[in-house]
């Protein structure tokens, strides 16, 4: 039997993956920002709530039968790590307007490494 926990938690570290990877893309736009698609813009701007989300979630005490618990763990690791990649890209571009290509530099590299991760646990 699945159990629920996993798929709650898979799906909060994708649509977290799926918002911080929207926001890579639009801080490396190089066309005019009109130009930048509908749903890539929806998708950056539900970061806050995915963000939000996901670490309420990644903050819960799972107790279970030892793969799920090992699987929820590490999830809420790639949680945790996305969090704090995320939380040091605003740092640096309101610290440096107009850095956002380069500051999205870590914050791509975090959700590769996060992504590496999680193809391992699935």
């Amino acid at each position: 039997m699945i159990d629920n926990r996993v798929a709650a938690f898979r799906t909060a570290l994708e649509q977290l993956m799926s918002a911080m990877d929207a926001i890579v893309r639009i801080a490396r736009w190089t066309e005019a920002p009109d130009a930048i698609p509908a749903p890539l813009q929806k998708a950056a701007s539900q970061i806050d709530e995915r963000l939000s989300n996901a670490v309420k979630l990644a903050d819960t005490k799972v107790v279970g039968a030892p793969q799920v618990t090992a699987r929820i763990n590490a999830m809420s690791g790639c949680i945790r790590q996305l969090a704090e990649a995320f939380k040091a890209y605003r740092a640096e571009v309101e610290a440096a307007p107009g850095t956002e290509a380069e500051a999205a530099l870590s914050l791509d590299a975090a959700i590769a490494e996060v992504k590496d991760t999680d193809n391992k646990i699935a």
